[in-house]
C-alpha cells in the first residue's frame, strides 16, 4: 500500500475516534475498508506518535477506540512524560490562563463555531502563540510591579498570604480546630 494511502487512512481514523461516542474497532475497519488487524496496527502507530488513544468496551461487548481528552490538569504530566521536562502543577496555571483568555476572544469563538476541530486548530495556532507571548509578558509585569512597588505589594501580599494559609490549613487534618493562630508580622 502506498504511504499516502496509509497516512490518509490514519488521518481518517483520528477523525473517527475523535467523535464523542468513539467508534468500535469493527465499525472503523469497515468504514476505512481495511482489516481489523490493520486497524489495530494503525492505532498502535498513532499511540507511538503521541496520540492519546485508548479502548473501552461498548455496550455490545465490542471494543471502541476513543481519543482520550486530557484536561488541563493532565497536561503537565503528559508533557513531562513525553518530553522529559520537570514542569510542576503550578505550571498548569499558565495553560489555564491561556485557555481563559482564548475563550474570551471573539476571533477564537467565531473560529470554533464555524469549523470542525482540525480546521479550528489551524485557524487559532498563531493566536495562541501570541497569547502565550502576551501572558509571559503579563507575568513579568506582575512580578516586576510586585517587587518594585511597596503599595502594590502591600495590597497583594495579605490576600495571597491568606489564600495560601487557607489552602494549607484545609489540607491538614485537625488544623481548623486545634491549629495555632498565625504569628503576626510586627
Amino acid at each position: 500500500m502506498p504511504r499516502g494511502d496509509q497516512l490518509a487512512r490514519q488521518w481518517r481514523l483520528i477523525q473517527l475516534i475523535d467523535r464523542p461516542q468513539g467508534i468500535t474497532v469493527d465499525d472503523a475497519a469497515r468504514e476505512l475498508a481495511c482489516t481489523v488487524r490493520t486497524l489495530w496496527r494503525d492505532l498502535g502507530v498513532l499511540q507511538q506518535a503521541g496520540f492519546p488513544v485508548y479502548t473501552e468496551r461498548a455496550a455490545d461487548g465490542n471494543r471502541k477506540a476513543k481519543d482520550e481528552k486530557a484536561p488541563l490538569s493532565e497536561i503537565i504530566e503528559v508533557l513531562n512524560e513525553r518530553f522529559g521536562t520537570q514542569f510542576s502543577e503550578e505550571d498548569r496555571l499558565f495553560f489555564q490562563q491561556i485557555k481563559e483568555k482564548a475563550c474570551k476572544s471573539e476571533q477564537v469563538i467565531q473560529t470554533a463555531m464555524a469549523n470542525p476541530l482540525d480546521k479550528f486548530e489551524l485557524g487559532i495556532r498563531k493566536h495562541i502563540e501570541s497569547l502565550m507571548i502576551e501572558r509571559m509578558g503579563g507575568n513579568d509585569k506582575i512580578v516586576t510591579r510586585y517587587m518594585a512597588d511597596q503599595e502594590f505589594q502591600g495590597s497583594a501580599f495579605p490576600i495571597l498570604a491568606r489564600e495560601i494559609f487557607e489552602a494549607v490549613r484545609s489540607k491538614m487534618p485537625g488544623a481548623a480546630e486545634g491549629g495555632q493562630e498565625p504569628a503576626s508580622e510586627g
